[in-house]
């Protein structure tokens, strides 16, 4: 299993812990490692989407999260703050994403990843339409991004 699998992995058990929610994991292997996480996971009532790719895909996850439903899924984007404008760019409405997100992962490297926790400011930046660089920012600058290993 290679580092990057296995440090989203270790995230994503922290994330199965939610009760309802989006949980994006973004990268080149989000899939594997949303697959092999569910996998190991004692978590119940978890909807896992695979890869997000199409419009019906996007807005599913959304609607499905904000049912009261964890939802994981997988989005090939470069950071973590992408995924949430990548939701939208699909065709999920803005202030759907930003009420249904609670979490976006994305490896780093080996034993490395990175955890923005989805806040209610940083609901506000992705409803307003705020690009994933002033996300990140604010994430990192308030505390709700972090390096974890």
């Amino acid at each position: 299993m290679s580092g990057q699998i296995r440090s989203i992995r270790m995230s994503l058990a922290d994330a199965l812990q939610l009760k309802t929610g989006l949980v994006l994991v973004c990268g080149p292997q989000a899939t594997t490692a949303v697959k092999e996480a569910l996998l190991q996971s004692t978590a119940t009532g978890v909807v896992m989407m695979g890869e997000i790719r199409h419009r019906d895909e996007a807005v599913a996850s959304v609607e499905l999260a904000l049912e009261g439903i964890l939802v994981v899924a997988a989005l090939p984007v470069k950071m973590a703050a992408e995924g949430f404008g990548r939701l939208i760019s699909l065709g999920a409405d803005a202030k759907a994403v930003a009420a249904a997100c609670v979490r976006s992962l994305f490896p780093r490297g080996r034993d490395l990843w990175e955890e923005l926790v989805v806040t209610d400011w940083i609901r506000r930046l992705i409803a307003g339409g705020a690009d994933a660089e002033v996300i990140h920012r604010y994430a990192v600058l308030n505390e709700r991004w972090q390096l974890a290993c």
